[in-house]
């Protein structure tokens, strides 16, 4: 039930006399003071309505004495004062009731659905853009209470419903929406008018009039300024700039833009550019098409081939991305192949010297003892001090020598890491974080790789040291300390001479 018809009926106020807007609703009416009722009656009719709309009756005599009744108070003494004074005169009752709407509360109550939907109209276009936004700013939905018929509708952020059961709406995530369009468009009241098309998108109604129209045409011009490359909107003009395969500017009247069925196409290009991802490439594909179609035309002029071309276009243009993608994915597997196989080198040049040493090492040894053995005038000592300061020598060029193969290995492995990232970072304006990810496996190889040449040189190099340091300590056993004396003193002359 109509709140407000308990209270028309009390001060029998004609349905006419309610003038209701997007703000408040108000109702301006002279009885008699015949038709004045009891305040019981009134408190009666004010607790029908609900807690978030402020009722607010206004009652003034000939004499200009008034007085003020409120849904949130009780004046009856003043009110029966008021009456009691104009009791037994023939006067007449100036009635004024203002009905404030709560702006923050989600909804917003309709009691007379004719004078709202005219006043809705009958304001400028920019007016309902700032309501809207207003509203939104508080809540991502908006649900209109109808109480006065059966008119409905939804949308993805609005519902009218026609009383105040709970209702549930399958809302969009429009922050994250919004910026998506921001980041791709550039509408220059995007702060001023933070709305989307998906707002007035009818999906259900029952209504055939001007009001849907008027939805219609918004969510027509929303999709229009996000689709552009730069668009503004005033009270009289809609600016659109589209770069694309030509740069063209266009200007639409407000005034003269009228929603048209074909205009649909405008908003399902929109919502096919951001219902997933890329809505980069899918917006400059877009403008290209747009502009390439509209070369000799008005942007109106676009049609449903304008927006197969779009889709023909793109599903080209994903298939050579895919070809592309799949030849850069084979690249990137083959280089990946290539530097563990440089990894491998690596660990295998470090043994390699390693095994260099001790066969160099070995095969001295041996060659000194066979070069006795076949001796004319064998030596019953082999190892003599010239043997032993060679010896000497040849194990503190080991150690020089594994200090070289170290540093090598450490510069190998870093050229590879440097090639590594560089062909990593060369990638990301190509690929996103995923898919370089998922191509270099999350580092895994690299990281595998970097493991075991660190191990590979860590073990190796112990070994080494431990078998040099094992064969010093051979010769200093056999060897007095005085004699090692000597061969650090030889030593020391060598190397003075060189």
């Amino acid at each position: 039930m109509n709140p407000i018809d308990t209270l028309l009926e009390l001060f029998k106020i004609n349905k006419g006399k309610v003038n209701d807007n997007l703000m408040n609703t108000i109702i301006t009416q002279v009885i008699e003071f015949s038709q004045i009722p009891t305040y019981n009656e009134i408190s009666s009719a004010l607790n029908k309505f609900n807690k978030r709309d402020f009722v607010e009756i206004y009652l003034r005599d000939e004499t200009d004495e008034s007085i003020s009744i409120t849904s949130n108070s009780n004046n009856e003494s003043i009110y029966n004062k008021f009456v009691q004074n104009n009791e037994g005169l023939d006067t007449r009752i100036n009635v004024n009731i203002n009905i404030k709407k709560n702006n923050e509360d989600i909804r917003i109550s309709i009691f007379n659905i004719d004078t709202f939907l005219e006043n809705f109209i009958s304001n400028s276009l920019i007016n309902n853009l700032k309501f809207f936004h207003f509203r939104f700013s508080y809540n991502s939905n908006i649900i209109f209470v109808n109480y006065d018929n059966d008119y409905m509708f939804n949308t993805n952020s609005m519902v009218m419903i026609n009383n105040d059961k709970d209702v549930t709406i399958n809302t969009i995530d429009r922050d994250e929406l919004l910026e998506r369009c921001n980041s791709v468009s550039n509408f220059v009241n995007n702060i001023e008018y933070s709305l989307l098309p998906n707002d007035f998108s009818i999906i259900t109604t029952n209504m055939n009039n001007e009001f849907i129209e008027r939805l219609k045409k918004i969510k027509i011009i929303f999709s229009l300024l996000y689709i552009a490359d730069y668009s503004a909107i005033d009270e009289e003009n809609i600016k659109l700039k589209l770069n694309g395969y030509r740069n063209k500017d266009y200007l639409i009247k407000i005034k003269d833009f009228n929603y048209l069925d074909k205009y649909e196409e405008f908003y399902k290009i929109y919502e096919w550019i951001f219902q997933d991802a890329n809505e980069c490439d899918k917006v400059a594909l877009t403008r290209n098409v747009i502009s390439m179609y509209c070369k000799y035309t008005d942007i109106l002029d676009v049609d449903e081939k304008t927006f197969l071309a779009i889709k023909s276009n793109y599903n080209i243009y994903l298939k050579e991305n895919v070809d592309k993608y799949i030849e850069l994915k084979k690249e990137l597997t083959a280089f990946i192949m290539n530097t563990s196989n440089q990894i491998n080198d690596i660990i295998g040049n470090f043994i390699g010297n390693f095994e260099k040493n001790i066969v160099a090492f070995i095969t001295f040894i041996l060659g000194t003892i066979i070069a006795n053995i076949v001796s004319d005038t064998p030596l019953n000592n082999i190892f003599t001090k010239d043997i032993i300061t060679i010896i000497f020598v040849i194990l503190l060029g080991s150690l020089f020598y594994l200090v070289i193969t170290i540093i090598e290995t450490y510069y190998k492995f870093l050229s590879y890491k440097k090639n590594y990232d560089d062909l990593k970072e060369s990638y990301r304006d190509i690929l996103d974080e995923q898919d370089i990810v998922t191509i270099f496996k999350n580092d895994k190889e690299y990281l595998k790789n970097k493991k075991n040449v660190r191990k590979i040189t860590v073990i190796f190099s112990i070994l080494w040291i431990t078998l040099v340091i094992i064969a010093f300590i051979s010769i200093v056993l056999n060897y007095n300390s005085e004699y090692v004396k000597k061969v650090i003193d030889i030593l020391y002359r060598i190397v003075k001479c060189i």
